[in-house]
């Protein structure tokens, strides 16, 4: 009889040794927050892209070229605006355009002149919403993404805009830094790193910036954006005014100047 209650005991005894201490939990198994535990991973939040700040100029705006400066050295009277309180006043100011200076000039385009890859700053609306939602869309259970009423594009060199611009009337109107994901006359664009359908607003300015050049359209009477930086140099023999160096002068386009206040950043 003492041994069968010995032989029991060193059998419970067994068995307790060989189980865990502590309660194990499974790779799956839901902790006190009703988070998974997974092993060796933590949530990590999308990094936002960082907008490259423009550089800063001295004089930055819009205005009409006038004549070359009598004594030469490639100076030009130079006739813009500013804003002084609510009004606007005119000024003039010696300007300098030289070799060194990078001159861009814009033209109206179409949306079809566009590559696949090229680089677009479009101001409209970005949209997401679920397939099967509002406007009957029916997307094969995607996200429906779109830049709807996008009423300015720049393409191509230099495409610094103004970030502060926007439609008083609606605030989901902001710039959107796009790439075209396919091109053609159904453009879609990639913008936060999604697929994005493009919808011109009517009437919709559409700017490409090429080269410009330096003895062809810089030239009397051209309107242009320039941006430059103070300089004590100053044309011979003629009146005292504030003097520029210009950086970089960008030839307007003649139908699309009212939109030029959405660009000059």
């Amino acid at each position: 009889m003492r041994l069968r209650q010995v032989a029991v005991l060193t059998g419970f005894l067994s068995a307790f040794l060989a189980s865990p201490l502590y309660p194990q939990a499974g790779k799956n198994e839901k902790k006190a927050g009703g988070e998974k535990k997974e092993a060796g991973k933590k949530s990590e939040k999308p990094q936002k892209k960082e907008k490259v700040k423009a550089e800063s100029y001295d004089l930055n705006t819009q205005g009409v070229l006038g004549a070359p400066a009598k004594g030469g050295g490639d100076f030009y009277e130079f006739t813009y605006t500013v804003l002084d309180g609510k009004k606007r006043s005119s000024k003039k100011a010696w300007i300098k355009i030289d070799s060194e200076t990078t001159v861009l000039k814009d033209r109206k385009a179409l949306v079809s002149e566009f590559k696949e890859g090229d680089p677009l700053m479009i101001f409209g609306k970005p949209v997401e919403r679920e397939s099967g939602g509002p406007g009957g869309y029916v997307g094969g259970g995607k996200n429906f993404r779109v830049i709807q009423a996008s009423r300015v594009i720049l393409a191509g060199k230099s495409l610094t805009v103004n970030d502060a611009y926007a439609d008083p009337r609606d605030k989901t109107f902001t710039w959107c830094e796009s790439k075209v994901e396919k091109a053609g006359a159904a453009m879609t664009v990639t913008y936060n790193d999604g697929s994005y359908k493009l919808s011109l607003d009517q009437g919709a300015a559409i700017f490409l910036r090429g080269d410009g050049d330096l003895k062809r359209d810089v030239k009397k009477g051209a309107k242009l954006v320039v941006q430059g930086n103070t300089v004590s140099e100053k044309p011979d023999g003629e009146e005292e005014r504030p003097t520029f160096k210009v950086v970089q002068a960008i030839v307007m386009e003649p139908s699309l100047l009212r939109w030029y206040d959405a660009l000059l950043p």
